[in-house]
């Protein structure tokens, strides 16, 4: 029993990092955008940043939901961790933005 209800709060752990990985996402690429006019040439940086950003909020988006759908259902769900690359991908090229300013 014990077991069980760890399972489920794990499941449900994963699920709000995969909905915070998504909004962090929105909040870097909303910060690059602010950003970008003070920069003198990052159009490269704001495009990579852009990408990798959209596909972290999408793919986290889409993975928190449907941890939701199963963990209500009482499946087991599947771990992605193609948003957890992505998002490490949008830091890096955040990072890579910021100290170009």
């Amino acid at each position: 029993m014990q077991d069980k209800d760890i399972d489920r709060f794990r499941g449900w752990a994963l699920m709000a990092l995969y909905a915070s990985m998504a909004i962090l996402g929105a909040m870097l690429v909303l910060a690059a955008f602010r950003l970008w006019p003070s920069m003198n040439d990052g159009a490269t940086y704001m495009f990579i940043l852009t990408a990798c950003g959209a596909a972290t909020i999408i793919l986290s988006t889409r993975s928190s939901l449907d941890f939701y759908r199963k963990l209500r259902r009482g499946e087991r769900p599947k771990l992605a961790l193609l948003p957890f690359v992505l998002m490490v991908l949008t830091l890096f090229a955040a990072s890579e933005m910021i100290s170009a300013v």
